[in-house]
Parts: C-alpha cells; structure tokens; sequence
C-alpha cells in the first residue's frame, strides 16, 4: 500500500476496524499517506445485526462444509466471517479500473479473486504465514486446516503472482499450489525507521521483547521461569499491551522489569536502538507456522544492530545461520536459556563494542532492497 503510494498509484485500501487499541495507529497511517482512499468495516459487534448476522453465516458454512467439503465458498465463509463482510462491501463498492487487487490475508483471498474476476483485473496474495500451520483455536482444527488448504491450492494458480513472508514458507506454499515462480519478500523495514545504535555502560545488559501483545506462548516464560538467576546482570523491557493473566501469573512479582504500552512502529524502531539484545524466543512445539515464520521482531533487531538471541526454529536458525556475527541460538527450555543467557554476559564488553559493525551491515538489508522484488512482480503482467 505504502509503496504504491509512494509510486503515484491511485491507491484503495479496504481493511476492518477490529475495537482494538491498534486502531489508532491506523489513523497515523491516514496522515502520512492522505492520497490514498481509506475504507473501513466494522468487525465489532457496534453494529450488531451486521456482525451477528455474518456470524451465523461463519457457523453455518462450517456445518455446511463437511458436507460440501471442495466448495470454495463455503470454505472461504467458513475460515472467517470478514470474507463475506469484505464480499458483500466490493459488490457494492463503486467500480473503478483497477490494475491489480492484492490480498493480504487468508480472509481477504477469496473475496479478492472474485472481486478481480469481476473487473477483469489481476491479482495477487502475500502469504505472510503459512495459514495450515497455524495454531487453530475453538474449532474442529483438521476441517480447519482442509479449508485452509483447499483455499490455497485452488486460488493461488490463479494469482497473478504471489510473494511470502520467509524462504520456508515459499517452499511449503510452492508444494502446496504447484508453483515454481513464488518470490521470497522479506518484511524488512525502511532504513529511515533506524538510527545508530547507542553505546551502554550500564553493569547489566539491556534486553528487550516486543510485540502487539504480551500473552502467553510467545517464549517469554523461557526468560521469566529463570529471571530470578538473571536479573542481576540483566534489565528486561517489554513492549506491548499487557495481559492481564499473564502478568499476573507472570510478571507481578518481578518489579525490576519494565512494561512500555505499544509505539507506532517508527517510534518503536528508533527506541529499540537503545538497546544491546533483542529476544527472539518463539516457541514451535504445537504451532507448525512458528517453525516456518521470520517474525517482525528478528528482522528489527537485526535492522536496529542488537544482538539477537534467537530460538532453535528452523526459520530463525536459517536466518541467523545467514548473519552468524548477529547472535546467537538457543534452544527451546529454560535449562538452555540460562546457560546462554550466562554466556553472553560473559561476553558484554564485546558485544557492545560491534554494535555498531552489526548496524552497518545491516544497511544492505531494508525495505528500499526487498520492494525491489515486488515491484518485478507488479510488473511482470502489466
């Protein structure tokens, strides 16, 4: 959106207000950009028939596909009730000539097919996650996945092109459709969003997690089952919207460690610079997508020169087998954790001192460079 934009495209973006506090950073996006048409629907329950009654339309399809278990539509409405939503809005929305609809969630891939057909258009999706590989909640998880799959398998031949978020993803997503042309397009972030690192004298080191939320599952209780051996020689700073559980549980009676609410993503790269270790402890024993994803958090410490220390999944080891100078991996219990943990203090002196080489470096790697890739792909059926 941001690079068509940037390009002089006429740009549409169509996208759900969700009622969370995500919401708001939207709106910052609204003035940077003011030349694109911005379109909202509401995925509250604010207007209540609305939702309650794409609801009953997502539970009725589940039923329905085990049943008609290679229906497209069915699958589509039966992975999320925004499909129908998003459906319903472009059969309305004022027809434009379109060049090219992308997609950018699974929700959002059905709708956006037909929606191209209508107009005669291309399209093309963004595999940020290899959604069969997610970890399914509340539902039946294998008619889940089947949707998933079918959804994938059937629309994305027909894609103008498609792009993913990590080379893992590329591989199961080529075996998956029976594509050969799949392009890899790092989520690296504009250089502009990073500044020089800063120097630390401080006796611990600085570690830093962030994410939209700070929940359970997301590897911290690797680091917090053992703080109590580490805090010593080690400040922990969390970035996110706390819950409530979880810092209960969690978090209480740890007072040393500090919870900052979310940033807008500059102002969240820029403070990350004043830092020394980004934490990137995702856990893939139950979740076959973690074991595939680059997350945003490794690519920004990696941008920002922090030293990572990164968990054993298979992405993240290619990923630092790639920059072995940027940190470290560990594996996935705490017995690893603190050993590492121990060993990287040990070695404080030496780590702040290449901060700024780790920076440096990453100046070859940035949004401005993986655009590059997106741009050939827009490009290549024009």
């Amino acid at each position: 959106m941001k690079l068509a934009a940037e390009l002089n495209h006429e740009v549409t973006f169509i996208g759900f207000n969700i009622g969370g506090w995500s919401d708001s950073l939207d709106k910052q996006v609204w003035k940077e950009y003011p030349s694109i048409e911005y379109i909202y629907l509401d995925a509250t329950r604010t207007k209540f028939f609305s939702w309650l009654f794409f609801s009953l339309m997502n539970i009725l399809s589940r039923k329905l596909t085990t049943i008609f278990k290679k229906s497209i539509y069915l699958s589509a409405a039966a992975h999320s009730e925004r499909t129908l939503q998003l459906l319903q809005k472009l059969k309305k929305l004022e027809i434009k000539s379109y060049d090219l609809i992308v997609a950018h969630t699974l929700a959002t891939l059905y709708s956006s097919f037909i929606f191209s057909v209508k107009i005669k258009s291309r399209f093309g999706f963004d595999v940020e996650d290899y959604h069969p590989g997610e970890k399914i909640f509340n539902i039946n998880v294998e008619n889940e996945k089947h949707r998933r799959e079918l959804l994938l398998k059937r629309l994305l031949p027909l894609a103008s092109y498609v792009t993913t978020a990590a080379p893992l993803i590329t591989k199961e997503i080529e075996k998956l459709s029976g594509r050969n042309d799949i392009e890899t397009v790092f989520n690296f972030f504009s250089k502009s969003e990073f500044v020089m690192p800063k120097t630390n004298t401080d006796h611990k080191l600085n570690l830093v997690w962030f994410s939209q939320n700070i929940n359970a599952g997301r590897g911290l209780e690797l680091v917090l089952s053992v703080w109590s051996k580490l805090k010593n020689n080690f400040q922990l700073t969390l970035i996110g919207k706390i819950d409530q559980e979880f810092y209960d549980h969690y978090i209480y009676h740890h007072t040393d460690i500090k919870i900052l609410n979310p940033f807008s993503q500059p102002e969240l790269h820029k403070s990350i610079s004043e830092y020394d270790i980004g934490l990137a402890i995702d856990v893939d024993n139950d979740d076959y997508n973690r074991k595939l994803a680059i997350t945003n958090k490794i690519l920004a410490y990696f941008q920002a020169g922090l030293y990572i220390v990164a968990t054993d999944t298979p992405a993240q080891i290619q990923f630092m087998n790639g920059h072995s100078d940027h940190g470290v991996i560990v594996k996935q219990n705490e017995e690893s954790m603190l050993q590492i943990m121990q060993n990287i203090y040990s070695l404080k002196d030496q780590i702040r001192k290449r901060n700024l080489v780790r920076y440096e470096r990453a100046l070859n790697f940035s949004w401005e460079k993986e655009s590059e890739k997106v741009l050939k792909s827009w490009d290549k059926y024009h």
